[in-house]
């Protein structure tokens, strides 16, 4: 009889602990990254055969991301930040600081923001973080950044709209390791998928590059901080 029950009850329970797991408890840090949902149409539900052998393509180390980095400082207004941590392990960010808006718009407006590219050793990616130096209400954040969806923001945003699927990518405050403190960081595994996209369309250039090229569709660099595309390869030229 015991038995039994528990073979009636196990539908619904993994049911159940599959909708939890799911949830997104706003107003807090912790944002359970299998919510992503970023995705386009016309990419394939599967990875490309080539993608399962060729992990450079969307992946790094964490030396390969210093080496890039250090390379996106050379005529660019990106600096390059080091520090030692905890266990005496090199942390480098790239870091830039600047206004969003317009000169023509309201000082009132306008939002300084500090944008810091960061090394996710969980998911071997590029992680785009900021976080912004004026006093500026959270409406007034997400009106200066209508391509991010804020998903830990109390009263911002409905469980519906982050449980189903997003057409960009999800952003949490949340607490930065490498940097010990908190910040706005974009959801790795979409940034996993914003570089995939990119590699099926055949982008070609180092990771830190496609990522900033992939990243600046909803994120609003500055021109000088985005890296020019690399020009595809034309046997024929030869």
């Amino acid at each position: 009889m015991w038995l039994i029950c528990c073979f009636l009850i196990l539908p619904l329970s993994v049911a159940h602990l599959t909708i939890f797991s799911n949830a997104i408890w706003l107003g807090r840090t912790e944002v359970s990254h299998d919510c992503c949902r970023l995705c386009r149409s016309g990419v394939p539900a599967l990875p490309h055969p080539t993608m399962k052998t060729d992990t450079a393509a969307v992946h790094c180390t964490r030396a390969s991301f210093a080496h890039y980095a250090r390379q996106r400082c050379v005529d660019s207004p990106w600096e390059f930040r080091s520090k030692r941590d905890a266990f005496g392990v090199a942390v480098e960010w790239l870091e830039a600081t600047y206004n969003l808006g317009s000169s023509g718009e309201s000082p009132a407006s306008v939002v300084l923001i500090t944008v810091c590219i960061l090394f996710n050793a969980d998911f071997a990616v590029p992680q785009l973080g900021f976080y912004n130096s004026t006093a500026t209400s959270l409406e007034g954040l997400r009106l200066a950044l209508p391509n991010l969806m804020f998903v830990n923001a109390p009263s911002t945003t409905d469980l519906i709209d982050v449980t189903g699927v997003s057409h960009g990518p999800l952003v949490s405050f949340s607490w930065s390791q490498d940097l010990g403190q908190y910040m706005w960081l974009v959801h790795p595994c979409d940034t996993e998928n914003l570089l995939r996209c990119r590699r099926y369309d055949g982008e070609q250039g180092d990771v830190l590059s496609v990522f900033l090229r992939a990243m600046a569709k909803y994120f609003p660099f500055a021109p000088q901080l985005i890296p020019r595309a690399v020009e595809p390869f034309d046997s024929r030229r030869t």
